[in-house]
């Protein structure tokens, strides 16, 4: 199993696959493999260190125990483009942004961890066209760039 049974059991306790099969609606007896469970299997897919198109998931996972990756009676050639491109489909008609933010908080709270502070890289983001941070009212909707001043406060 190498790495992999670290990641499922990761993915498990965070219970992803749970969650993402309560909020999308999947039609079970249509399929051997549930949306939450095609995402772990793409999850496990992206860590195992390959780039493969989702035609060839099933040969990643011909050599490993698929039961105990991704649960009973599931097959690596369950896992075809086929299956794997409609979880992608009903991911994408849920919203992914939505499924991420349900995903995240789970896992914050799963884990116990603290959010008392946010922060943002701004360091990659890239503007084009005209700032304008030298406009005294921007209008409603309009994103007001301005240049951000690093302030660091510290105890004496």
């Amino acid at each position: 199993m190498d790495h992999l049974g670290l990641i499922a059991g990761m993915v498990d306790e965070l219970g992803l696959p749970e969650l993402i099969d309560t909020v999308i609606k999947q039609d079970h007896e249509q399929r051997h493999v549930s949306v939450g469970q095609c995402v772990k299997a793409m999850i496990l897919n992206g860590l195992g260190y390959v780039n493969r198109a989702l035609y060839l998931m099933p040969h990643f996972f011909k050599d490993k125990p698929v039961e105990r990756l991704l649960g009973e009676n599931i097959e690596a050639g369950h896992l075809n483009d086929d299956t794997l491109g409609r979880a992608l489909d009903v991911i994408y008609a849920y919203g992914p942004e939505t499924l991420y933010g349900q995903l995240a908080a789970q896992s914050v709270k799963r884990l116990g961890l603290s959010c008392k502070v946010g922060h943002i890289d701004t360091s990659s983001f890239h503007v084009d066209g005209v700032y304008n941070s030298g406009q005294e009212e921007v209008p409603e909707g309009v994103i007001h760039i301005t240049q951000a001043i690093a302030v660091t406060i510290g105890r004496t």
